[in-house]
């Protein structure tokens, strides 16, 4: 059976699952791997590097690291995790290799 975001409520819903497991894993929270961008030193550190988005920017972070780890755990190009999911996806794509950051 071939994965597929149909709708726009797919998506959402798939990027909100995404950044509950990013920041499950912050060092405040679950500590899963090393990433404190949602977390209140990251949240200080952002402000002053990005000003006007630090949020953005502080999701756009964790999702990186998310994706880097779950990359690393499952090197193998043809494994589809939650973070290679194409949030643009039709249901014949091929997983996304970019960054797709939500609101």
């Amino acid at each position: 059976m071939a994965f597929g975001i149909r709708t726009t409520g797919d998506a959402l819903l798939l990027k909100h699952i995404q950044m509950i497991i990013a920041r499950a894993a912050q060092s405040d929270s679950m500590a899963w791997w090393p990433d404190d961008s949602l977390t209140e030193a990251g949240r200080f550190m952002l402000r002053r590097l990005y000003p006007f988005a630090p949020g953005e920017q502080a999701k756009r972070l964790a999702l990186h690291a998310a994706r880097s780890r779950h990359d690393s755990a499952f090197s193998d190009e043809n494994v589809l995790h939650l973070f290679r999911i194409d949030l643009t996806c039709t249901p014949r794509c091929k997983p996304n290799i970019g960054l797709v950051v939500g609101k």
